[in-house]
């Protein structure tokens, strides 16, 4: 699974929306705090369609130059392991106390 995640203009938000309607495709419109004029689109899909998808995106408005990142978007497994680890600092995490307390004596 791959998240795409791409810049998009207002002047395009309407035909890039439609085409993803079309494609009956899950998506989120994020605001863009640098921005006034554009909103993220984050678009989760499966690893072989990520240069089709994009290829019809483009060809429904989003630009060629805009801002677009993919990443792999594969869900993680909950850990199962109970055994003890070990911190980036040194103190020790168990499955009673999962979260190191820095700036404090450790539970004993």
């Amino acid at each position: 699974m791959r998240l795409i995640r791409a810049r998009l203009a207002d002047a395009d938000r309407d035909s890039v929306v439609a085409a993803l309607d079309e494609l009956e495709a899950e998506y989120a419109l994020l605001p863009d705090d640098e921005r006034v004029d554009s909103a993220f689109l984050e678009l989760p899909v499966a690893d072989g369609a990520v240069d089709a998808v994009l290829a019809h995106l483009r060809d429904s408005g989003l630009d060629d130059d805009a801002y677009t990142v993919v990443v792999d978007a594969a869900p993680r497994r909950p850990s199962t392991n109970t055994s003890t680890t070990s911190s980036s600092r040194g103190r020790r995490a168990t499955a009673a106390s999962p979260t190191p307390r820095y700036g404090s004596e450790p539970r004993t």
